[in-house]
């Protein structure tokens, strides 16, 4: 985007190009999330995480920056590790990993991987006491519009056994063109 700012009496005063990105959510189907554990429920354990959700109408742009096409999506995983939640995950989610480490990740349904190879999912631990911490999932070719899909992350620590996991962790998809 470019901006020009006139003055009266002495015209342009200031030129400048700004580059723009323009960052759009897409919600999952609500009735079609679900997170599962698999392995016994204990908050003292890495478990593998089976991760649901159903796309709504629209396509899903592929998960990666491309040379040709600049839109992409990818889909956020956010685990509730704030202080303000009265049964939070640990920051770093159990796993002893930094904020940019790779996590365990695996396709069950729904997604390909044909032009990367590979799906990433990478850790971003929130810094304060108040910030939750994030997955990010990329390297998947295009959803189509109604497409179930099924992600394992792990391992990971479970909450307690009377917290409901899917309470306490959020899921979107977000477009960056």
């Amino acid at each position: 985007m470019e901006i020009k700012a006139f003055c009266p009496g002495y015209g342009l005063v200031e030129h400048t190009k700004i580059n723009l990105s323009n960052v759009q959510g897409l919600p999952f189907d609500s009735d079609q999330v679900s997170m599962k554990v698999y392995g016994k429920n204990s908050e003292k354990l890495q478990q593998l995480f089976e991760f649901s959700f159903r796309t709504k109408e629209a396509v899903v742009p592929r998960g990666f920056d491309y040379e040709t096409i600049r839109e992409y999506s990818r889909i956020r995983l956010e685990f509730e590790t704030s202080i303000l939640s009265d049964n939070p995950f640990d920051k770093d989610l159990g796993t002893g990993f930094k904020s940019g480490d790779d996590i365990g990740c695996l396709i069950r349904e729904g997604l390909t991987t044909i032009i990367k190879e590979r799906l990433t999912c990478s850790i971003t631990i929130g810094k304060g006491p108040y910030d939750n911490t994030f997955v990010d999932i990329m390297g998947y070719d295009e959803i189509k519009a109604f497409t179930k899909v099924t992600i394992w992350l792990g391992p990971i620590k479970t909450l307690p056994k009377k917290v409901s996991g899917s309470d306490y962790i959020r899921g979107m998809v977000s477009l960056s063109i």
